[in-house]
């Protein structure tokens, strides 16, 4: 993984995003988001984003544009129609692939895009995975971003 670059004059940008959450009242994984992490950031701290997700996470440039956006790395784990609990099944390529980025950490942010409608039809599978997930993000001193 190459060297994050300064966020710099994004930063304002970002500290103003909306609060990202869901569940809070069940506890699962309310954040800040982004401005959570960003008051404990230094202006001049570099920082690394992972996308873990399935195309949407990939639509209309995203990533790319994030990267050039806020001057930092954006990594994506992405496979069309991939909902999260494939992110944590290391008997998959796309699994084992998250599981070791996610160990290695290095991860300021880590988004967390489920398939469109798995959060409704499946609702108590999507919450165990983002639970596992942000788990796995804290562990590693990052910020989950739902």
């Amino acid at each position: 993984m190459k060297a994050c670059q300064d966020a710099g004059a994004t930063w304002e940008r970002m500290a103003c995003t909306q609060e990202c959450w869901y569940g809070a009242g069940r506890g699962i994984a309310q954040t800040d988001g982004l401005s959570e992490g960003m008051r404990s950031m230094d202006r001049s701290d570099t920082f690394c984003i992972l996308m873990l997700g399935n195309s949407f996470t990939r639509a209309n440039g995203l990533p790319e544009l994030l990267a050039e956006e806020l001057s930092c790395e954006v990594e994506v784990h992405a496979r069309g129609g991939a909902r999260l609990a494939e992110q944590l099944n290391p008997k998959t390529k796309l699994g084992m692939s998250t599981r070791l980025a996610l160990s290695a950490g290095g991860f300021d942010f880590v988004v967390l895009q489920e398939m469109s409608t798995a959060a409704v039809a499946s609702p108590a599978s999507f919450e165990r995975s983002v639970q596992r997930l942000a788990s796995l993000v804290r562990a590693q001193k990052g910020v989950p971003i739902l």
